[in-house]
């Protein structure tokens, strides 16, 4: 919904505040993403070190009980797999039900994890934007996501 992450930023502290927003998907090329944690404390450092023309999506916190997510996997298909390390790292892996027995290990050693949809239909952030140049000007490509519920999601101005 926005083309850019300072137009996102207030949203997106009260989203982190009222902890609902939890994790930043930074797509900064195609196939390849970073993930950060978000806290009040550092929505503006996460957003300050973003690529440009990356793609943002915001997600909601990973979840402690591991139990539960794990109980969410399915047995086949396609699901990336989020999980914080002891570090506080966050990693991800895109997994077909081939993997799911390292997916499994991975989040069952973790401290929080989530499982979220690789189909469009399913995969809807809270959130998502994209980051201008440094010039100020937005020359990524724009991707307009339809989301469930009606609402729209879209990346930079629907056209």
């Amino acid at each position: 919904m926005f083309s850019d992450p300072a137009t996102m930023t207030p949203d997106l502290h009260r989203a982190v505040a009222d902890g609902s927003a939890g994790i930043l998907e930074e797509m900064y090329l195609e196939g390849a993403s970073r993930w950060h944690h978000l806290t009040r404390d550092t929505v503006d450092t996460v957003r300050a070190g973003m690529a440009s023309r990356a793609r943002l999506a915001v997600w909601p916190p990973l979840s402690s009980d591991i139990d539960a997510v794990l109980g969410a996997l399915t047995t086949d298909g396609l699901v990336e797999g989020v999980w914080q390390d002891n570090d506080g790292h966050i990693h991800s892996a895109l997994v077909d039900e081939n993997a799911f027995p390292e997916l499994t290990a991975q989040i069952r050693s973790a401290p929080a994890a989530a499982l979220l949809s690789v189909y469009a239909s399913e995969r809807t952030p809270m959130f998502t934007a994209v980051t201008p140049d440094s010039d100020g000007v937005l020359r990524a490509s724009l991707l307009r996501r339809v989301g469930t519920g009606g609402h729209n999601s879209v990346c930079g101005p629907e056209t």
